[in-house]
C-alpha cells in the first residue's frame, strides 16, 4: 500500500517477477493488482468512474468507494488459494485514509461514511494481513509519475491532495498493530531483489 503515483504497480510486478525466479516450486504465490480498468470502463455504458470522481468529487466519491469495495471483494473472494497472496492495495487504505478524508473534505457526508466504514469492517475480517508493505517516496516524485502515466482523471490530483493522504498513512500506520509493517523507499524504481530477500525472510517466518 501507499500514497497514489507511489509506485505500487511495478513494484508488485517487481516482486510477482522475483517469486517467479526462485527454485520453490511447493511455493504459490498469486497477485492482485488493482481493478483499474474496471474503474475507468464499468458497466454495459463502459462509464469511467474513476475520472467522474475526480472531476466531480462531491457527487460520484460515494458511488466510487462502493465500487472500489465490490470490485475488490470480487476480486479476492474465494481466489486467495496461494501461499503467497500479494494484494495491492488492502481494504484497510478505504477504511483509514481515503473515507476519513473524502468526509473531511466534505466530499461525503457522516451516514454515507458510517455505511462504507460498516460495510469494509464486514469484509476485512474475511482478509485479515499477515503483512502490511508501505511504499513510500517523495511527494514530488509521485506527482511526475502520475503526470508521465496520463490517466484519466488524475490530472486533477495536486500536491495538496497527496500530502493529504500521506499523512493519513502515517497516521493509520502509527497506530497499526493488527500485522507487522515494512516501510520500502521507492524514490528510485529499480531493482527491489535485496528488499524482496528480506521480504521473504519474514513471510516465511510468520
Amino acid at each position: 500500500m501507499g500514497t497514489i503515483g507511489v509506485g505500487k504497480s511495478t513494484w508488485v510486478n517487481q516482486f510477482s517477477q522475483y517469486l517467479s525466479n526462485l527454485d520453490h516450486d511447493s511455493v504459490t504465490f498469486k497477485v492482485f493488482e488493482e481493478p483499474t480498468q474496471e474503474w475507468t470502463a464499468y458497466g454495459c455504458n463502459q462509464v469511467n468512474l474513476l475520472e467522474l470522481m475526480y472531476h466531480y468529487p462531491a457527487c460520484y466519491s460515494n458511488t466510487f468507494q462502493l465500487l472500489a469495495l465490490l470490485t475488490k471483494l470480487k476480486q479476492l473472494e474465494n481466489n486467495l488459494s496461494a501461499d503467497i497472496n500479494i494484494i495491492e492495495r488492502h481494504f484497510y487504505c478505504q477504511m483509514y485514509v481515503f473515507i476519513p478524508l473524502l468526509l473531511k473534505n466534505n466530499y461525503i457526508g457522516p451516514n454515507e461514511a458510517a455505511i462504507l466504514i460498516d460495510l469494509i469492517n464486514i469484509v476485512s475480517k474475511q482478509f485479515k494481513p499477515d503483512l502490511i508493505i508501505y511504499l513510500s517516496c517523495p511527494l514530488e516524485i509521485a506527482l511526475d509519475r502520475i503526470s508521465s502515466r496520463k490517466r484519466r482523471g488524475e490530472e486533477c490530483i495536486t500536491y495538496e491532495y497527496l500530502s493529504q493522504i500521506d499523512q493519513k498513512y502515517k497516521s493509520f500506520l502509527s497506530n497499526f498493530d493488527i500485522c507487522p509493517v515494512i516501510t520500502v523507499d521507492t524514490t528510485k524504481n529499480n531493482s527491489f531483489n535485496p528488499v524482496f530477500a528480506d521480504i521473504l525472510k519474514i513471510i516465511n517466518n510468520l
